[in-house]
């Protein structure tokens, strides 16, 4: 019988961990590059990561895993995940889930979008700390030549913030120590002021003669200072980077002649999270359709919990998991880490 399993998702920003039956997952944040698995091109530091997953407060030995496997990683990245997981952890069984499915599988996005006992199709957008990804999935399973992804993500929205408020005169010159704090502050007014305007031209030219959108900030040495458009600017990088157009590319893989006409958006991710982010993706979603005279509709599902999405589908499936779900350590015994490949095989 196998017990509790762990399910790890060691995401851009973060590791999340814990058991399946948790109700959310714990997060230890990540501050070195070097140990994050959504990476762009540079190289992760093994050991480092190891030795991070050994100071998580949960036993990983003789447990069952579940690993969420980052939208960018490798196959060769998952074959070093599962030698560290089996040989220097020594865990019981390994599941490696795709992200989109794990999404697209948890509670509150089945409850949303599928029928009772339907698995989901539809496009999953998921906005993350490195990047962003979108993937469509049928039936449960990812179509891979409809993934694309966007390298703009919330550290690339925390620069922009940053930058806005030091040309804006609000915070000072990055020189020194004044770069990091400078960082920590605009990722706070961010995630406190930032939202996606609805009417982007319209409410540009509105701020340039209105303190309308303005809102007081109170930095670290006491000084208030107002908020203005960088409230609305910082995510308009989303979509001035074509994040509806590569999601609408995604939901291409779905059409057929016996599909009916429409595609639901799955959204997730932290930096999914600004207000009106799913209304405007809506928008840009339908005027895409009407420009190509299609009469599709459009629907956008936003899960409260989005943010952390793929670590409920993963603690869900391993719930409901059968036997046959994992590589045991008696398979990795006997075929090596190349078995995940076979087991996995949709993943990669």
């Amino acid at each position: 019988m196998v017990r509790v399993p762990v399910v790890l998702d060691c995401g851009g920003s973060a590791i999340k961990y814990g058991y399946a039956n948790d109700e959310r997952p714990s997060v230890v944040p990540l501050t070195d590059d070097a140990t994050t698995l959504e990476r762009r091109g540079d190289a992760i530091d093994w050991e480092s990561l190891e030795a991070l997953w050994r100071e998580l407060p949960i036993r990983l030995h003789g447990q069952h895993v579940v690993l969420v496997q980052p939208f960018n990683s490798t196959p060769a990245d998952c074959g070093h995940m599962t030698r560290i997981l089996f040989e220097s952890f020594h865990v019981a069984g390994l599941y490696i889930g795709h992200p989109a499915v794990l999404m697209a599988a948890s509670t509150a996005a089945a409850a949303a979008t599928s029928k009772q006992g339907d698995a989901f199709s539809g496009v999953v957008v998921d906005v993350g700390d490195g990047g962003a990804n979108t993937v469509a999935v049928s039936e449960g399973c990812v179509i891979r030549s409809s993934a694309r992804r966007l390298h703009v993500g919330g550290r690339d929205l925390t620069q922009r913030m940053a930058q806005m408020l030091v040309e804006a005169g609000s915070l000072p010159v990055p020189l020194g120590p004044a770069a990091g704090n400078n960082i920590a502050i605009a990722k706070d007014i961010k995630e406190q002021y930032g939202y996606v305007s609805l009417d982007y031209d319209n409410d540009l030219d509105k701020s340039a003669v209105s303190t309308l959108f303005d809102l007081p900030y109170t930095l670290p040495d006491g000084r208030v200072v107002n908020i203005g458009s960088e409230r609305f600017r910082c995510p308009e990088m989303l979509f001035s980077h074509n994040i509806h157009a590569m999601a609408y590319e995604s939901s291409m893989a779905l059409l057929s002649p016996q599909a009916p006409t429409g595609s639901t958006f799955l959204i997730s991710g932290g930096s999914s999270l600004f207000l009106n982010f799913s209304c405007r993706l809506r928008n840009e979603l339908k005027a895409l359709a009407s420009a190509k005279n299609t009469s599709e509709d459009v629907t956008v599902v936003a899960p409260r919990d989005r943010k952390d999405l793929a670590w409920i589908g993963g603690a869900q499936l391993s719930s409901k998991a059968e036997t046959d779900l994992w590589v045991t350590d008696k398979d990795y015994v006997d075929a090596g880490s190349g078995v995940v490949y076979r087991k996995f095989a949709s993943v990669f």
